[in-house]
């Protein structure tokens, strides 16, 4: 009785409308796939752009203390050159 159902299912199962619906169904799956990582791409490009503003930001920062820092540098050269 049990060969008969395991038969029966073997049957069911190897049918055409069914290997259809099972790659119907991984195609939506797929589909489904792929807009998660077109959105995971649109995100991860525009927290991309979010560092990079930042990055920029930081580094004209740097180039400003590095430029006082030198200035600074200068006058401490030139008041221990002049003792007040």
């Amino acid at each position: 009785m049990s060969e008969e159902k395991t038969e029966d299912l073997g049957q069911k199962y190897q049918t055409k409308p069914t290997l259809e619906t099972i790659l119907e169904e991984m195609r939506a799956g797929f589909d489904f796939v792929n807009k998660r990582f077109d959105a995971l791409e649109s995100r991860l490009a525009s927290f991309q752009k979010e560092v990079t503003h930042e990055l920029r930001i930081i580094h004209d920062d740097i180039r400003h203390v590095r430029v006082e820092q030198e200035d600074l540098k200068d006058r401490v050269s030139e008041l221990e050159k002049h003792p007040a």
